[in-house]
Order: structure tokens, then C-alpha cells, then sequence
């Protein structure tokens, strides 16, 4: 396959949004550690649900030989729900996709991930990747884990973010 040659530009993907500088409140969305979570900002509360009810109602056929980086629908067996996503691994065991909206990461049968129409693709990932600056103790690690609880609300202050593809953003 000429997967590699390709430029990203042909490679249909999501757009992300960045937090404004300076400080930002935000609520932790699926925080897996101090190097990976995701915040979101209350006011997109009602965009996610409109989102929401447009992913349940799509009808989209099963992605053929879904890929790393691939966005697509899938549907999550924990929540019980259809969302959008992005290939993350594909393995014998099932796909590993991120739900992009909210951050979290599940490994789904093939038959639960589907093509996603371009009207879906279009809207603005509501959520942002974060990773604290630094390089964190494992005990510091813990503590975040501990302290740091799905939706609470946080103050995170951007330092940078990264080039390429999945917007990260390094803060404080």
C-alpha cells in the first residue's frame, strides 16, 4: 500500500481546538494519567450533545481495514453508546479506538467500528488533549490519579502545543 507516501492532506482528519493562553478552567474529561487526559470546556455541553444525537442517528456502513490515525464512528461496549473516534491499534483481539470527544480509549470488535460521514468528520474535536510539562515521580503520577477525578473542574495554563495531527497541549 502506498500508505506512507501519502501527504496528511489526503488523510481526512479531525480538527482540534487550542485552549487561549494564559489560564483556562476546564473539566477533566477521562484523565489516564498526568501525561494523558483530556479537559473540555463547560460551555461545549450543549454542542456535544447535539453531536451526540447526529452520531446515534448516523448509518454508516463498517470500516474496511481501519488503520492508525483513521477517523471513524465506533461504538463503546462500556458506555453502551456510538461515538466518534480514531483508530488508535488494530489487533487480532479488536480495534483500539480513542473516542476523540471525550479522550478515553477502547478496544471495540471490528464490527463495532463504522465509516464516518463527512458531515461528522467537519466539527471541531470538543475535547483537548493534555499533558502536564515535566517529567512526573511515579508517586506524583499516583497522586494525580487520585486527585484528579473525571469532570472536575481544573485551571490549566498552556506552555505548548504540538505540531502535527492531535493537537496536544502541554500546561501547567
Amino acid at each position: 500500500s502506498a500508505g506512507a507516501t501519502e501527504t496528511a492532506a489526503d488523510v481526512p482528519s479531525y480538527t482540534y481546538q487550542k485552549l487561549n493562553e494564559g489560564p483556562s478552567v476546564v473539566y477533566v474529561s477521562h484523565p489516564e494519567g498526568p501525561s494523558d487526559f483530556s479537559v473540555q470546556k463547560g460551555e461545549w455541553g450543549a454542542e456535544l450533545e447535539t453531536l451526540q444525537e447526529q452520531v446515534r442517528a448516523a448509518e454508516t456502513p463498517v470500516l474496511t481495514a481501519p488503520t492508525p490515525g483513521t477517523p471513524c464512528l465506533a461504538f463503546s461496549i462500556e458506555n453502551e453508546d456510538k461515538y466518534r473516534a480514531e483508530v488508535v491499534g488494530v489487533a487480532e483481539g479488536g480495534v483500539t479506538v480513542r473516542f476523540v470527544d471525550y479522550g478515553n480509549q477502547e478496544t471495540v470488535p471490528a464490527a463495532n467500528v463504522f465509516a464516518i460521514p463527512d458531515s461528522l468528520l467537519t466539527p471541531p474535536v470538543l475535547a483537548i488533549p493534555c499533558s502536564l510539562s515535566g517529567t512526573l515521580s511515579p508517586a506524583a503520577h499516583l497522586s494525580f490519579v487520585d486527585l484528579v477525578l473525571s469532570e472536575a473542574e481544573v485551571t490549566v495554563t498552556p506552555i505548548s502545543w504540538s505540531e502535527t495531527g492531535r493537537l496536544v497541549c502541554t500546561c501547567k
